[in-house]
């Protein structure tokens, strides 16, 4: 079956960049843990570690769909099967990757206090005692989130394989200058902190604060968010052209 094949193919590349990514991780892990030891600080704290994956993930997709594409179109597979494939290989890479993070943090906590960004957002709401609904939680809340880094990376690099160079330019310069420079002006100089306001509220609402710090809102807008991606990525890839 094609889909099968492919999606074996596809993820072989992706191990490689799990094992590069994690070997720098316990590396960088082991020096800490060393260097807290013999400092005599006992109370050595470190998280975050999920951002690091997401960044991880979406350079992964983001490379990935692009470069398979001129391969699997020469060796006669359908640009269906190509998005199902790397589809595929973003759910099964999120799914063991939160699990792999789960067990490696969980390991490295008996040596350094780790506090990750779920137990920094929502950690309040189980009191002093995570417990296995809380891992659980976490653990879910963890794979959507990495799942919506990869189909943001396969919508972005399918986006910029369809424009052509003026069009790059002028998205590459005009988001960032739109995100940094126009919107900080615009919202203290024309709307009056109203923009800030706005912001606030959706971001409320997208991590579930506006809820009582509720995880299952935010990953119910992540899967919204995925499948919204997700669909447009088809649509990028049902249009693009062969590039040589």
């Amino acid at each position: 079956m094609k889909l099968g094949r492919a999606f074996k193919f596809q993820m072989k590349e992706i191990i490689k960049s799990i094992a590069t990514f994690y070997g720098f991780l316990f590396l960088f892990l082991f020096l800490f843990i060393t260097i807290s030891n013999n400092s005599g600080d006992r109370n050595g704290s470190i998280g975050g570690f999920e951002l690091f994956t997401m960044v991880m993930i979406f350079i992964t997709m983001l490379n990935i769909i692009r470069s398979d594409f001129h391969l699997f179109l020469q060796h006669g597979y359908s640009r269906k099967t190509l998005f199902l494939s790397t589809i595929l290989c973003i759910i099964t890479t999120s799914s063991v990757v939160a699990l792999m993070e789960s067990i490696l943090f969980k390991i490295f906590s008996h040596f350094v206090t780790y506090n990750g960004m779920y137990i920094q957002g929502y950690g309040a709401a189980y009191l002093s005692d995570v417990g296995v609904k809380g891992m659980v939680d976490e653990y879910f809340w963890k794979f959507f989130l990495y799942i919506l880094a990869g189909a943001i990376g396969i919508f972005i690099s399918l986006l910029y394989y369809r424009m052509n160079k003026l069009q790059k330019m002028i998205v590459s310069a005009g988001v960032p200058a739109l995100l940094f420079v126009i919107y900080p002006i615009s919202d203290e100089f024309l709307f009056d902190g109203a923009l800030s306001k706005i912001s606030a509220k959706i971001m409320n609402f997208y991590t579930g604060y506006a809820f009582g710090s509720e995880p299952y809102v935010n990953v119910l807008c992540n899967i919204a968010l995925f499948a919204l991606f997700g669909a447009f990525s088809f649509l990028l890839l049902r249009r693009c052209n062969y590039k040589k």
